[in-house]
This record gives structure tokens, sequence and C-alpha cells, in this order.
């Protein structure tokens, strides 16, 4: 990822009220969704789906 796209990542989850550790959360989505992954594997589900949910991805959450 690019330092431009890092930082408009960064405004874009401020921007749509996410702060704090989310905003890891959402760094891995958005390389996830570049990268054309299909599913993400996390110990922390609900996060993620916020993020997914919020920004109409088509990228699947999975809860171990």
């Amino acid at each position: 990822m690019a330092e431009n796209e890092y930082k408009e990542i960064i405004r874009e989850l401020a921007d749509n009220g996410f702060q704090g550790g989310i905003i890891y959360d959402g760094l891995i989505v958005f390389c996830a969704e570049k990268a054309k992954a299909k599913k993400i594997i996390t110990s922390n589900p609900g996060d993620f789906t916020r993020l997914i949910l919020a920004f109409d991805l088509d990228i699947e959450i999975v809860g171990i």
C-alpha cells in the first residue's frame, strides 16, 4: 500500500466515525479488498463486520 493510500484510508475511516483500534482493522480490510480477498478469518468478527457493512464490501468475515 502506498503512503497516499494509507493516509486516504485513515481519513475515510475517521470521516465515517471510526476511531481507536478499529483503524488497524480497517487497514486490514482495505488491504484485503485491494488484494481481492474473499474472506477474513479473525477472533474479532464484530469490528470487521462493522467495517464491511459501513463500506459495503464483498468480503466474508469468519470468526474463530
